[in-house]
């Protein structure tokens, strides 16, 4: 759903086009968007920091990324810190929130996260 900017699974559902072109490019298939939405609910967030790992390690080893080296030395990283869910209940322990004018209370999860910036 994100990767092909649809904004819901069923519309995602609905677009066969992407799905076909997807499927013969990379020959393979993709999942129904239902199988795909449980896989991220049932999925350790350990594993999947795991898989991004992974498949970082393997671009770099594999020098895929080495045309957009700077100077032809370093990667461009970027590191941004920013909000990812809103509650209006507090999620967890010691969740960071902010109070509104009235009184309100919303509660925010962070994330900071690394990327490699590539020209394209």
């Amino acid at each position: 759903m994100f990767l092909f900017k649809r904004g819901s699974r069923n519309n995602a559902i609905g677009k066969l086009n992407y799905r076909q072109n997807i499927e013969q490019i990379f020959e393979l298939r993709l999942p129904n968007m239902e199988t795909a939405n449980n896989l991220m609910l049932n999925l350790e967030p350990q594993l999947l920091e795991a898989i991004k790992k992974k498949i970082v390690s393997i671009l770099l080893s594999r020098k895929v990324l080495n045309r957009y080296r700077f100077f032809d030395l370093y990667h461009n990283i970027t590191v941004d810190g920013t909000g990812i869910h809103s509650y209006d209940y507090e999620p967890y322990p010691e969740c960071p929130y902010k109070t509104s004018k009235n009184g309100i209370k919303t509660w925010t999860a962070y994330v900071l996260e690394a990327k490699i910036v590539c020209s394209n």
